[in-house]
């Protein structure tokens, strides 16, 4: 993959999970209070460790430093947060712009962990190649 193309992705993919991860910190109360809502246990612990995923695992992807171990860690993460947060399925008698809102976060969950599961790919074969 073309240096340049895979930095840009690497960083535009880092964007989400870095300032997720700050956002998730400055509301630390919020969203562990949000977490505990949707009975996950041990709130402020797993909002810990996803701060902390998110910041470290986006900063190792801009540097380019185990970006495959990070795009993995992240892409299993993503996937696991849109079922438990996002499930569309869940919210039936919803409002339609909140049953549309969990749709397109799902599906955008989707989207991230497939395109860092092709860069995890893409680094897999790079790292044969040298």
């Amino acid at each position: 993959m073309n240096g340049t193309i895979s930095y840009v992705a690497r960083a535009l993919l880092a964007t989400l999970f870095v300032v997720a991860g700050v956002r998730k910190a400055l509301a630390f109360s919020i969203v562990a209070g949000m977490m505990a809502g949707k009975g996950f246990p041990m709130p402020e612990i797993f909002l810990a460790l996803s701060i902390v995923l998110d910041i470290v695992g986006g900063i190792m992807l801009v540097i380019n430093w185990n970006a495959r171990y990070a795009a993995l860690a992240l892409s299993f993460y993503t996937l696991v947060v849109g079922f438990i947060f996002h499930g569309f399925w869940q919210v039936w008698g919803a409002s339609p712009p909140e049953f549309a809102n969990e749709v397109n976060h799902f599906f955008k969950n989707l989207a991230v962990a497939g395109g860092l599961l092709l860069f995890a790919n893409q680094a897999k074969s790079d790292m044969k190649t040298t």
